[in-house]
């Protein structure tokens, strides 16, 4: 009977795994961190930017599906992000109203209408199947 055979990691191998680790981390967390620490103000300043506090649009679904994870809309937002680590709750208003601003020209769920147009129609930008509607 063939016994498993031990293989043994350089010690330089993990080290570098780890070192991996960290740069993956630094580099696709440092532009949304922030906004992730403050949930409540980006949706309150979504709201505020956008005067949908209230109305279906007042909903974390605009930008995420289930849990942290984005849609396509909450990607181009979080992309727009500029990295950095904002000191003060003005500073990460004023970013994300600008990320906002860029995330309007697209059209993140492809279905032909710009996320600022969907938005200012009150459908989910995000969201292929919701379409325009006038409010």
């Amino acid at each position: 009977m063939a016994s498993a055979r031990q293989v043994r990691v350089p010690r330089f191998v993990q080290r570098l795994h780890i070192i991996f680790f960290a740069f993956f981390v630094s580099a696709i967390g440092t532009s949304c961190f922030w906004i992730g620490e403050h949930p409540r103000l980006a949706m309150d300043t979504f709201n505020d930017y956008y005067q949908t506090e209230g109305s279906r649009l007042d909903d974390c679904a605009v930008c995420h599906t289930t849990g942290r994870s984005l849609n396509e809309y909450g990607k181009a937002v979080r992309t727009a992000i500029p990295d950095g680590d904002p000191t003060s709750d003005d500073q990460r208003i004023r970013l994300f109203i600008d990320a906002l601003v860029i995330a309007d020209g697209f059209d993140s769920d492809g279905d032909g209408f710009s996320n600022g147009v969907e938005i200012d129609f009150g459908s989910f930008p995000g969201d292929s199947e919701d379409a325009p509607l006038p409010r």
